[in-house]
């Protein structure tokens, strides 16, 4: 089990109960990849998972790698908080998804940070276009809406309250309440835009300073998307070359 301060999930287990997952941070952060969270679940094979989300995404392959071992087996999903982009992806993985009623399910196109030349433009380009289609047919899988009716959400970055998830078939039944603090704690300068819910608490002033200012303060800054390319000076690094990473 991992450490959730150094981690993105914890996994418990106790015997003759299921399996308590919880992907609670960003997919691949910390140095902590999807086969380290496969390997600790596969510690308790055979056995149901619950498995709890509250997360605004991360890392698109690692998504998909959860998401392939995930769909064979017993698993319920509880969406705690947000289930935003690729995390989204996970949560359709279970057999039931269940959404607190005041939880919050989000779905848009990939994106990326690629440095290079014309050709190494076009060829992301093209990669996040298939990524594109293969998360729209995952929803679409789930939903039965139209695939363009899909694509058009993701284009629009749409954010679902929990009843507009079970209305449009992301979600199979709706649970009691939760407690968003820790929803409203994340990283939210990831994402274009910011559901009502979790907004008034980002703007809630405390001592003069908003919730969202308090938590910005405490969160390291973006990475810069020239700085991982370019040396001092903003002059080009020739040993970097072309460089990208796929998020959702």
């Amino acid at each position: 089990m991992k450490n959730k301060r150094d981690s993105w999930f914890t996994i418990n287990a106790k015997a003759n109960q299921p399996v308590e997952a919880f992907i609670y941070d960003d997919i691949g952060g910390f140095g902590i990849q999807a086969k380290d969270f496969i390997s600790g679940l596969k510690e308790h094979s055979g056995k149901p998972i619950n498995l709890h989300i509250n997360s605004l995404g991360g890392s698109v392959f690692d998504g998909f790698a959860i998401y392939n071992f995930l769909r064979p087996q017993n698993v319920t999903v509880e969406i705690d908080g947000v289930a935003a982009s690729i995390a989204s992806v996970i949560a359709l993985a279970g057999k039931k998804v269940r959404m607190a009623s005041n939880a919050f399910f989000m779905i848009h196109n990939p994106h990326s940070i690629v440095a290079g030349e014309s050709d190494d433009m076009r060829a992301m380009a093209e990669c996040l276009d298939k990524t594109r289609d293969v998360i729209a047919a995952t929803y679409e899988a789930k939903t039965g809406a139209n695939i363009e009716r899909v694509k058009a959400w993701m284009d629009a970055e749409r954010w679902f309250n929990a009843a507009e998830a079970k209305a449009v078939g992301l979600a199979d039944e709706i649970s009691e309440e939760a407690d968003m603090a820790a929803c409203a704690a994340m990283d939210w300068r990831k994402v274009s835009s910011v559901p009502g819910p979790i907004l008034a608490l980002l703007q809630k002033r405390i001592d003069g300073k908003t919730e969202g200012q308090r938590i910005v303060d405490s969160l390291p800054p973006l990475p810069d998307p020239v700085s991982p390319f370019f040396g001092e000076g903003s002059q080009p690094n020739p040993a970097k070359g072309p460089e990208a990473k796929l998020e959702a």
